[in-house]
């Protein structure tokens, strides 16, 4: 997640820190991507961190913790301001949209609305059902990622014993509007805005997939310096494995 200062916030290690790589902890590091450099911002937690969200106004940070079942408000000083018991996803994606925090939910597809001032802190108002005929019909019954743009919300609908995925359009109200159109073989996991197109990344894939806000697709980005990166680690891990066989 990216703070008002421009620093991005994500789980890491700092390459001196063995201790940590040992005992499995990832504290959050604050990045500057402009300065190549990272510090730890541990005053929101040193583990146990599933999803994060920042709020673009006042640099408050959410973090969503399935292991403890937890849903934790920070100031952007890192300062705990509220926190709740609730049932999160495995993987929770938490966004804010219009003074709600929106979150998948753990038990169905559905999308949990909740409040997120300090008095009702985690109180949920609604539970938005999900159920695009296509997705109920190959069992896709759970919320991935989720993402406002413009007028539609966007949500990667998924399959728990399979893991299949498929992306679907929903108006202002979330209802449903139509399935898009994804390649062969591309598997959807994360969803993303810039500027008014909508980002659909597959792990697997160096092409970045776009849509326009009324759904229509476009040229897919590919970024040239992750394609020169991804064929360096293929020709290192080639050179690596002829060695591993004369030897």
């Amino acid at each position: 997640a990216f703070t008002r200062r421009d620093l991005v916030l994500a789980p890491g290690l700092a390459p001196t820190d063995d201790a940590g790589a040992e005992n499995g902890q990832w504290p959050v590091l604050a990045c500057d991507l402009e300065a190549r450099q990272c510090a730890p911002f541990t005053q929101v937690a040193d583990d146990g961190i599933d999803g994060i969200a920042v709020h673009p106004l006042s640099g408050e940070i959410f973090v969503a913790d399935a292991g403890a079942k937890a849903l934790s408000q920070f100031s952007a000083e890192g300062e705990l301001l509220a926190s709740t018991e609730m049932e999160v996803p495995a993987s929770p994606v938490i966004r804010l949209d219009s003074g709600l925090l929106f979150m998948n939910s753990a038990s169905g597809p559905a999308i949990s609305v909740l409040r997120y001032e300090a008095d009702h802190f985690g109180k949920q108002l609604d539970e938005i059902l999900l159920l695009p005929p296509a997705a109920v019909n190959t069992g896709q019954n759970r919320v991935g990622d989720f993402v406002r743009l413009g007028e539609y919300w966007w949500a990667l609908l998924f399959n728990p014993e399979d893991g299949n995925a498929d992306l679907f359009r929903f108006d202002s109200n979330w209802q449903f509007v139509e399935e898009a159109r994804l390649p062969s073989g591309f598997r959807p996991k994360y969803l993303s805005t810039w500027i008014d197109k909508l980002l659909v990344a597959d792990p697997g894939s160096l092409e970045v997939l776009r849509f326009n806000a009324e759904g229509m697709a476009v040229a897919p980005l590919v970024s040239s310096s992750l394609r020169q990166l991804a064929q360096r680690v293929a020709r290192d891990t080639s050179r690596w494995l002829l060695a591993w066989r004369i030897a």
